[in-house]
């Protein structure tokens, strides 16, 4: 019998039920008076006797009682205790209220289910809908910064809808390290599309986070430790967020709620550009430049050289510019700043839930419009999500959610080294040279496209990119799940559900007729078809062995099914009528090519809760993955964790001064391992499909040697942690040390040829990763006016390669011109290596007899991306209904590199830091021409002087000057260059200490009063002045935002013509009705 043959008896047998015996007594339901969720595990004590019991976790409860007259007691930590008078009532319906003063202590974990935090033996940290919803983003993912400890998110420097990192604890593989991302129980796809790591860069468009709505989010859990996620199976190998949706509230009627954010986008700008000298060579117009019978210099594009401004003064000279117009030689100041327009983002929603009883639901429809800073650019989202809650029968809970997302982004920016990135021209294009010059000249008579360099496409025209060089991708996507709860009596459940997600995402690009990229023309398209399927099944049996311990016994299954469908085709040699962008406009035969993936991982678990008079907690859990992606006899891996939670105050003594002091302390400790599988197709020899004018239709082999052997990769993870509250639960430190190692990594390696092979994919490889997470919260002012609450967060992560195959000594995981980011045995996890400055003895830098400094003959380790620490402060006080809140997020050491500081100054001398020196330089040459001396002949008496000493067996004038500090100056120019020379790269000075601060989000609200409220016929209503990214307070990294990377793979660390970060300050409207 097939595996999905036995989930599908499971779920038959749950919908045709069973007719067991029901206990009588007095049933119910307990759901929270804050937000009308069910509460499971809450106590229910028959007032003045033993008898008790806890709810489901739907909130339901039975209890036997001995008397009509009896009272029962409603307790949950978090909560205020209820009593209820059952007068002879056999059914209630119960709502407790938050206890103010209590810190948040029931949490979601794995599959959705609702605990409370004292019994868990795992680190879990959440974050409210409201804190995502006040100061939204385009991408949910980037809303979490800061907010949780152990938990980095790095946006993508591309168009608002871009990709988002989402790493928890570090990096453990050598593959994917983005935590899985799961909404109401279920995952989803996260898969990122980009191109933008290739060697002439690409677009990022996006990944799967970003489709969520955030006005559909009611909390999001993130579970950090293996333990935490272990039930995911290897998916969740890197942690989890878990995103739980709003639901429907029954009995309180049909209640509607909008909510509408605009914000205006600016350009953060952290470039320092000179404007002192603009285009030629040696302070001179030169190279660019030829002079008139009248001695007027003209500017000849078709001449025009990389190094853009190493020219002489803009003094105001008269010149004729690129565009052929007389100007006068002046510098522009703002000329990055023109190019990027004021850009805006606005999101609207609408909401509205209620029912009855029996039925509740909640729709919600959201429609989000991004016009971002580089012109062109535009993003239009729509969400359509309902959530509904059936409970037509006694025994039968039917649960429901879907979302529907359609997205359409036109021309997203190109990123890192593509020629049409405007960043890129901006590094480079000489200082003289205005914004409106480029947007004026575009094109010839001819209808060719024009710009300041015409020697070939390496500089492209900004606005003919914005104009004709085209692109659009949209995407249609839908998912959700569908669950039933069958009740069979009040300790035995089952959970059947299936969730789909499928998404269509289509992209075109059009390369412009008579553009400097593609002079004939271009067309492409791509579809991306994604299926996966997750149908899940629990068995849960509670067992109540006497008043003093509680067990809970769980079985569940899991049949996950993924596949995508990619079809692709492209123009070839150009197009046959010049403005007709299609595929069947070809001049030559187009390229086609298709690929299809599947991969199946079928699953069974089990899992157990020991409950000890409510201060002793034991978890333990079991899974077994089968993955159609790994060798028959490697596609079986089980991994178990176990974890442990005490509270040791319960066993201290009860008096009221103690409870004041110290109410709550925990000590929680656990220990997990879990598998990892591999992509499809790595078992045997594949090849793809793909066509040309040569050949026409072809298939090609992959060169990897099959993977016969493969086994699962492991991860062992182990946490200690301890959360202590103070003062009435005033004050709460949570603190957590984790140790993980993850072995036998999956990773591609280099072959000989003489295999007939490039590469070979083995398991190899050991990360350890430790660290320590520390939370304080606080609760300076808690009045009846005023409140303040001030957080800190603060993460610690140690990074180590410890090894990786035998005869590896290195493992390139992003490269680009000669640098790398690599794991090396050792080394932490993601080291810089390029090329650097030989050093003496004493690590003095090396000079030779000009002045220039050796390079390595080899590439070295210039650094490395990890930090030492993060930290994070959040602040927030109110006085009656207003609410100052703020965020500061830091990340200290770790280091960077910047190519664009790199080419800014060594190739074009556009930046600041390029000045030293040129002026003393100019009059030294000046005055060895006035004295006719040959070059060679001269001392310099002015210019540049790099730091360092001369090497061994330096010669000067016949004096062996070895050792000595280098005293020879030499043109700034050429002290630049040395670095940037193409194939001969230096780049050692553009490594960079990482460090930076940053004010990350600002908000101001006002909440209108309950009376005024109930008078104008609302629940609520409030307003907000909202800002995100206002401040990059401290930062080492010259020119650029130390967060600016253009991929959100592995290679994190390589910054590469970044744009800058979008400065976003606006209002925030939210009314319920």
């Amino acid at each position: 019998m097939s595996f999905f043959k036995l989930i599908q008896i499971v779920v038959l047998i749950s919908v045709t039920g069973f007719n067991l015996s029901y206990s009588q007594g007095v049933t119910g339901k307990v759901t929270s008076l804050e937000d009308g969720l069910p509460m499971p595990g809450v106590n229910i004590l028959v007032k003045g006797t033993k008898i008790g019991t806890v709810t489901d976790i739907d909130g339901k409860f039975n209890i036997k009682t001995s008397s009509q007259n009896d009272t029962l007691v409603f307790s949950f930590i978090g909560y205020n205790n209820k009593e209820i008078a059952i007068k002879g009532q056999t059914a209630l319906s119960v709502q407790l209220a938050p206890n103010v003063v209590q810190l948040e202590s029931v949490v979601v974990t794995a599959l959705g289910i609702k605990r409370e935090e004292k019994s868990l033996g795992y680190s879990v940290d959440e974050v409210k809908g409201d804190e995502v919803n006040t100061n939204k983003e385009v991408s949910v993912a980037n809303s979490l910064s800061g907010k949780v400890a152990g938990l980095q998110v790095t946006a993508t420097n591309g168009s608002a809808a871009s990709s988002s990192r989402v790493v928890l604890r570090g990096n453990n593989s050598f593959n994917n390290n983005q935590a899985l991302i799961v909404v109401d129980g279920v995952p989803i796809d996260n898969s990122t599309v980009s191109n933008s790591e290739d060697e002439w860069g690409g677009k990022d468009f996006g990944n799967g986070i970003s489709d969520i709505n955030p006005d559909d989010i009611e909390s999001i859990s993130v579970l950090k430790g293996a333990s935490a996620s272990a039930l995911y199976g290897s998916r969740a190998s890197n942690g989890v967020i878990l995103i739980t949706t709003k639901k429907g509230v029954a009995g309180k009627g049909v209640r509607i709620g909008f909510s509408t954010s605009s914000t205006l986008d600016k350009a953060y700008i952290h470039t320092n550009f000179q404007d002192v000298y603009g285009a030629g060579s040696d302070g001179k117009f030169e190279t660019h430049w030829k002079l008139d019978s009248a001695g007027v210099p003209h500017y000849y594009a078709d001449q025009a050289s990389y190094y853009g401004s190493w020219g002489p003064k803009m003094d105001g000279q008269d010149i004729y510019d690129w565009d052929g117009k007389k100007k006068k030689f002046l510098p522009q100041p703002d000329n990055y700043k023109e190019y990027f327009r004021s850009g805006y983002t606005i999101n609207n929603s609408v909401s509205i839930d209620g029912g009855s009883k029996k039925i509740s639901l909640r729709g919600t429809i959201s429609d989000l419009r991004n016009n971002d800073i580089i012109p062109g650019s535009s993003v239009n989202r729509t969400n359509i999500g309902l959530n509904t809650n059936i409970n037509l029968f006694k025994r039968l809970f039917i649960q429901g959610y879907v979302s529907y997302v359609f997205q359409k982004a036109e021309n997203r920016a190109a990123l890192a080294n593509s020629l049409n990135n405007p960043a890129r021209n901006y590094t480079v294009m000489p200082r003289h040279i205005s914004t409106q010059s480029l947007k004026d000249n575009i094109m010839n008579a001819d209808g060719e496209e024009q710009t300041w360099y015409m020697v070939w496409n390496w500089q492209t025209n900004p606005f003919w990119n914005d104009t004709y060089e085209l692109s659009m991708d949209k995407k249609d996507r839908t998912f959700g799940n569908l669950s039933a709860n069958w009740k069979f009596s009040e300790v035995f459940n089952l959970l059947v559900r299936t969730a789909q997600d499928y998404s269509w995402h289509h992209f075109e690009n059009i390369g412009a007729y008579n553009g400097l990229i593609s002079s004939t023309g271009s067309y492409s398209y791509n579809n991306i078809e994604r299926w996966q399927t997750n149908t899940d099944f629990l068995l849960s049996y509670i067992h109540k062995l006497n008043d003093k311990l509680n067990l809970t016994y769980n079985f569940g299954g899991n049949a996950l099914y993924d596949k995508v469908n990619s079809a692709s085709a492209s123009t070839s040699v150009g197009l046959v009528d010049p403005y007709v962008y299609s595929i069947e406009n070809s001049i030559g035969i187009p390229a086609r090519n298709k690929t299809l993936h599947e991969k199946a991982v079928n699953s069974l678990y089990a899992f157990a809760q020991v409950d000890y008079k409510r201060f002793l907690f034991f978890d333990l859990t079991g899974r077994n993955d089968w993955s159609s992606t790994l060798p028959e006899e490697n596609n079986s891996y089980f991994y178990p964790s176990i974890s442990s939670g005490f509270v040791f105050t319960e066993l201290l003594p009860e008096n009221s001064k103690r409870k004041k002091v110290f109410p709550y302390g925990k000590i929680r400790a656990s220990w997990a391992k879990v598998g990892n599988d591999t992509d499809p197709y790595q078992l045997d020899i594949t090849y793809y499909q793909d066509s040309n004018d040569v050949y026409g239709t072809y298939g090609y082999i992959v060169k990897q040697i099959p993977a016969k052997d493969l086994k699962p990769e492991e991860l062992v993870s182990r946490e200690i942690g301890t959360d202590l509250r103070f003062f009435t639960n005033r004050i709460g430190l949570d603190f957590t040390y984790y140790n993980t190692n993850s072995f036998n990594q999956i990773v591609g390696v280099d072959v000989s040829s003489a295999s007939g092979a490039s590469r070979a994919l083995i398991n190899a490889g050991n990360i350890r990763n430790s660290g320590i997470e520390l939370q304080l919260k606080t609760k300076p002012i808690a009045k009846d006016k005023w409140n303040w609450q001030l957080n800190f967060i603060y993460t610690k992560n140690n990074s180590e390669v410890i090894e990786l195959a035998e005869g590896i000594d290195n493992l390139q995981i992003l490269e680009h011109w000669g640098l790398s980011i690599e794991a090396r045995p050792g080394h932490p996890y993601g080291d810089i290596v390029g090329y650097g400055i030989q050093r003496d003895g004493t690590g003095k830098k090396l000079v030779d007899e000009n002045g220039l400094y050796l390079r390595t003959d080899t590439t070295v380790v210039l650094g490395n991306i990890n930090a030492d620490f993060a930290f994070s402060v959040k602040n927030a006080v109110s006085f009656k209904s207003f609410t100052l809140s703020f965020l500061i997020d830091a990340r200290i050491g770790g280091e960077m590199f910047s190519g664009t500081n790199m080419y800014g100054n060594g190739y074009s001398g556009n930046f600041i830091e390029s000045l030293e020196g040129r002026e003393e330089w100019y009059a030294s040459e000046e005055a060895r021409i006035a004295a006719g001396i040959d070059p060679d002949e001269w001392e310099a008496t002015g210019g540049y002087l790099a730091e360092g000493v001369y090497s061994e067996g330096t010669v000067i004038d016949g004096v062996d000057v070895s050792g000595q500090p280098n005293e020879t100056y030499i043109n700034p120019f050429n002290y630049w260059n040395q670095f940037a020379s193409w194939t001969n790269e230096i780049h050692e000075p553009f490594v960079y200490d990482a460090s930076f601060v940053k004010l990350r989000e600002l908000s101001f609200s006002w909440t209108l009063p309950e009376k005024i409220a109930a008078k104008i016929k609302m629940k609520n209503a409030s307003v907000s002045i909202i800002g995100r990214n206002l401040w990059l307070i401290y930062s080492k990294v010259p020119n650029v935002d130390p967060e600016s990377f253009h991929t959100n793979g592995n290679g994190q660390g390589y910054e590469l013509y970044s744009f800058p970060t979008r400065r976003s300050i606006g209002v925030s409207l939210n009314f319920n009705f």
